[in-house]
């Protein structure tokens, strides 16, 4: 599906909110012709958009310093297309250390992620976009943010109105922590949610209902009054994941 197609499905299945990822396979974030096929798409439906900065080879928390500023470059220009687009909020990741860096360097990478957001923040004021960093998952790499403390303190680092949290309950269940204190323990700073389910062993993005995550950490998402969107891996993944959804309410 084209990405106007996947806008009017959202609008035709009833959802608020469609999450467009700036990536290269949409022809984004360059290509400013696509710019404004999708603005377009997005006029003539209801759904309000959320831009997901590029992250495909990028990381903003590298200890390689010019790599982490290529990072920043790119978000730079993905905070033109949200604030172009209108986004809700733009979506951040934060990086990882690489697993062939002995973890004793995560300090120094969490360090280059503050420094690279608080290079942000400046143009995401000005261009009246909020930014929302995401937590990391327990994948091959050493996440940069692996628990609700370090989140929190990233954040509050950087100190900026302009930069306040997304959590995914599926990165956060890889850890084996408890999803809803994590929730809780950043409520006043949650901007939006990733909802996806996995087994606990690796970030699968399998439809909310078909891995460990209970009940009652979806429905807990659902009672905030921020958006709660879709990560899965099909159409009919989909599918699922929203009726599913729509059953717990």
């Amino acid at each position: 599906m084209s990405l106007p197609e996947q806008i009017r499905l959202c609008d035709e299945i009833g959802v608020e909110f469609v999450e467009i990822v700036a990536e290269i396979f949409w022809g984004l974030p360059g290509d400013r012709s696509r710019w404004s096929e999708i603005k377009s798409a997005l006029e003539k439906v209801s759904v309000e958009p959320i831009l997901h900065a590029a992250y495909i080879e990028l990381n903003m928390a590298s200890i390689r310093d010019r790599i982490a500023k290529a990072a920043v470059d790119e978000c730079r220009l993905c905070l033109e297309i949200a604030e172009y687009l209108g986004a809700r909020y733009m979506v951040i990741h934060p990086g990882n250390l690489n697993r062939n860096f002995p973890p004793s360097f995560i300090n120094r990478a969490r360090d280059n992620l503050v420094n690279s957001l608080r290079d942000l923040v400046e143009e995401a004021q000005n261009r009246k976009v909020m930014m929302a960093l995401e937590n990391g998952w327990n994948g091959e790499n050493h996440p940069v943010i692996d628990c609700v403390e370090v989140h929190r303190e990233i954040i509050e680092r950087v100190s900026s109105p302009y930069l306040r949290a997304l959590v995914d309950v599926g990165h956060v269940n890889t850890f084996g922590a408890d999803i809803i204190e994590y929730i809780e323990s950043l409520k006043d700073l949650i901007v939006g949610f990733h909802i996806h389910d996995n087994d606990g062993t690796k970030d699968q993005h399998l439809p909310p209902g078909s891995g460990s995550i209970d009940d009652d950490v979806y429905e807990h998402c659902l009672r905030q009054d921020v958006p709660s969107v879709i990560e899965v891996n099909s159409l009919e993944d989909i599918y699922k994941a929203f009726n599913y959804l729509k059953s717990l309410s």
